[in-house]
Formats: C-alpha cells, sequence, structure tokens
C-alpha cells in the first residue's frame, strides 16, 4: 500500500523507498532540499557506535528533520517498532554493521539539489562531494590524474577534521576491554583490526570506528599532495597550492613523490619508496567553492 503523507510541501512516499523533505515542516525552520533512500539491502541492521546522535520515541518524519538540520548527517537509521533514531556520518559503502534487530531500516541522504552525481556521497559538514575507488598501481603521474572526470580530482586533505572524517569511513577499530593481571578493569581499548599495528590504548574513549574499507582493498589511501612541483622541493596540493597540514609518521617526508595514508600505521601519512612499486585505493572529490 502507498503511503503518502502531506503537510504544506512535504511528502513522503515509501512505495517508492525515498522520502523528499522539502519547504517547511509544520512548526519547523526550513530545512535543505533533502532525500533520503530506502536501502533494503540493510534491513534488519543497524549502527549506534560513532553515532553522531541517538533519538528515542519519534517518528520517521521526526527523524529525517532531525537529519537535515544536523549537516553531519549523511545515514538514519530507523526502529519503525521502537521509534529510535540514529543519525551516522558514515555511509556504510565497505562496512559489515555490528547491530541486528527487527524493524530497522537504512536511508541514505542525497541532496537533491544536485551538487553531487549519483555515485557520489554529499557530506554536508564539510560541503564535500566524494566516492570511494578500486586500488590503482601508484606513481605520481598515475595518482595525479586518477579522479580526471569533470570537475573531480583526488582528495585533498587541508584540515584535521577532513583527516579524521576519511579515517571514519575507510578504517576498522575493534573495541576490547583492558583487564590487568589481577582482573580489574581499566577501560577500552580501540584498536586497528586485521593490521599488525600496536594497540593503542585510549582510556577517555567511548567509541570506536566501525568502517573497513580495507577489508575489500587492503591497501593504503592516496591523497594529494607531491614534492614535484615546486622548484623548492616543498610540499604542495597538484594545482601548486603550498599545503599547510600534514599527518605524517616519524620520519616521514622521506623520499619524493607523493602522500599515501598508510592504514597500518594509525592513519599516518608517508612517501611511499622509489620506484613507487606500491598500489593504493584513493577517493574523488568534488570540491564546492
Amino acid at each position: 500500500m502507498v503511503k503518502t503523507y502531506r503537510n504544506g510541501v512535504t511528502m513522503i512516499c515509501e512505495s517508492l523507498y525515498v522520502i523528499i523533505l522539502f519547504g517547511f515542516i509544520e512548526s519547523y525552520t526550513a530545512i535543505r532540499q533533502l532525500s533520503g533512500v530506502y536501502q533494503n539491502s540493510f534491513d534488519e541492521k543497524y549502527e549506534d557506535v560513532n553515532a553522531v546522535s541517538i533519538h528515542s520515541e519519534i517518528s520517521l518524519l521526526d527523524c529525517f528533520v532531525r537529519c537535515s538540520n544536523e549537516q553531519k548527517c549523511l545515514t538514519i537509521f530507523y526502529n519503525r517498532i521502537t521509534k529510535i533514531c540514529i543519525l551516522h556520518s558514515d555511509p556504510f559503502t565497505y562496512t559489515a554493521m555490528s547491530k541486528t534487530g527487527v524493524g530497522w531500516r537504512s536511508y541514505m541522504t542525497k541532496d537533491e539539489y544536485g551538487l553531487c552525481p549519483n555515485s557520489f556521497f554529499y557530506y554536508r559538514q564539510l560541503h564535500m562531494c566524494y566516492n570511494f575507488n578500486p586500488p590503482i598501481s601508484s606513481s605520481v603521474a598515475e595518482i595525479s590524474g586518477a579522479c580526471d572526470n569533470t570537475n573531480q580530482e583526488l582528495l585533498r586533505i587541508d584540515c584535521e577534521e577532513k583527516h579524521d572524517y576519511v579515517k571514519m569511513v575507510s578504517g576498522k577499530v575493534v573495541k576490547t576491554q583492558i583487564i590487568d593481571n589481577t582482573n580489574h578493569f581499566h577501560g577500552l581499548r580501540c584498536s586497528f583490526g586485521g593490521f599488525n599495528e600496536k594497540e593503542k590504548i585510549d582510556l577517555n574513549r567511548d567509541f570506536c570506528f566501525t568502517a573497513n574499507i580495507g577489508k575489500f582493498y587492503p591497501t593504503g589511501i592516496c591523497i594529494q599532495g607531491t614534492n614535484t612541483i615546486d622548484v623548492n622541493n616543498k610540499w604542495t596540493f597538484f594545482d601548486g597550492t603550498p599545503m599547510t597540514y600534514f599527518k605524517w609518521i616519524p620520519g616521514e617526508p622521506n623520499g619524493s613523490g607523493y602522500i599515501r595514508i598508510d592504514r597500518s600505521k594509525g592513519f599516518g601519512w608517508v612517501v611511499p619508496p622509489i620506484p613507487n612499486w606500491w598500489t593504493c585505493t584513493y577517493m574523488c572529490e568534488i570540491r564546492m567553492i
């Protein structure tokens, strides 16, 4: 049965698995034109780890309104039985969600102004369209030309917030308890699953990253940055703009070429050795000024 609800210019049409919200909604302020595509392959699955926010006893419409007003919201999990709403900033492209339960549905948001192509995600917090891509052989020439479609470029990281977001959507961390030899509980440990990185303890952290692009593409992530353009070998983006933010691991940068995020070293940056025989996955973005 088609369920359609109207209030002013607000409409929900579940038969098309699409929810479109626009204009004004009851007493809410105007919200950005936004649609949520129902992902039936994620039925009965959800994720509350690292959620932007969690709300109880609200309608699906209210859940979407809250998502529309939250710039970090990219994915919505809603339980039609318990009326719990979970807002998340991860698209869960490469993630097997850790939680299951009856009544859960998932919706992927999409900006209806057409800012991003259909194959891209729009993360409003950073005003960025991006997508994931499979591994390629990594040389400066190949990396710089990896995103050669109109208005697309290899991901450039120019601040801590963007680096942390890339880390969240492309890394897997598992949460384990820290118990000493007297069986005393000290807290939780977040460690990268599937890698040989030495586990790092953070007793103040109550969340862990859950995405796992490494499960599908077990390589590093190539990003914009090279020291082959500037005459003084300073690091710049591919258009020659000087870089001001870096996340080098100790001992780097060591060499010439491009930048690769190393998942096995806490998502720190490295310069692959010459010859550039490494492979890497990559993310393309469409920057909007």
